[in-house]
């Protein structure tokens, strides 16, 4: 059983997100880690516990500062790579966060999968990429929900 860390935005398009997970945890057996913030990490604890996937939550520190957040985000984001044996990663394109755990993996050499959720009008599109660290296992496919 792989387990799997979960990064991605916090405001990205959940129904992308939620079509994309159920689709992929309806063929894979997985074993999820995830932070307790909305957006991508969100709809995955919630397609994971609809499945019965066992899950490990990250929960992060609130309420103490935005420096002190911060800190306590990065140092278990990088328990969460270090740990996964792969990741989904769910990103817009603009999240810094989300920006940060792509080098994370890449420097750990971590092999993750990156969906790049665009909304447009009333359809998003999703640019699928798979790497292992700083190379490409397949190339970039796009596709429209």
């Amino acid at each position: 059983m792989k387990k799997i860390a979960i990064f991605g935005s916090r405001e990205i398009d959940t129904e992308a997100v939620t079509n994309i997970l159920n689709e992929m945890m309806s063929k894979e057996i997985w074993y999820i880690t995830s932070g307790n913030i909305k957006g991508a990490a969100e709809c995955a604890r919630n397609v994971a516990s609809d499945k019965g996937i066992k899950i490990t939550l990250y929960n992060y520190e609130s309420g103490l500062g935005f420096y002190v957040a911060l800190k306590d985000i990065t140092t278990k984001n990088k328990k969460m790579v270090q740990e996964c044996d792969e990741a989904l990663v769910f990103w817009n394109g603009e999240s810094k966060g989300t920006e940060r755990e792509i080098k994370m993996l890449k420097k750990e050499n971590k092999p993750y999968r990156l969906f790049k959720i665009e909304k447009k009008e009333n359809d998003f599109y999703v640019t699928y990429r798979v790497f292992q660290g700083t190379k490409f296992k397949i190339d970039e496919i796009q596709f429209k929900g």
